[in-house]
């Protein structure tokens, strides 16, 4: 996936930034959802086991402040 503003801004959030010095094969993807756009960083070594949903998403502003972050597992 192309780097964005969102995806840069994401990577800077403390949840983004410590679960990427956790993860050995970080996917994230990116999504608009109305006014705001969620940036989702995954471990692909957990994509495909029963851990699948740990991740970390960040919800942005159309403007690219992050509104919230949070740790899934």
């Amino acid at each position: 996936m192309q780097e964005n503003d969102f995806l840069r801004a994401a990577r800077e959030a403390t949840t983004i930034a410590t679960f990427l010095g956790f993860a050995r094969f970080p996917w994230m993807s990116y999504q608009r959802n109305g006014d705001s756009s969620i940036v989702r960083c995954e471990d692909l070594r957990f994509k495909y086991s029963q851990r699948n949903d740990f991740a970390a998403e960040v919800a942005l502003s159309k403007d690219g402040r992050v509104v919230s972050q949070e740790l899934r597992f």
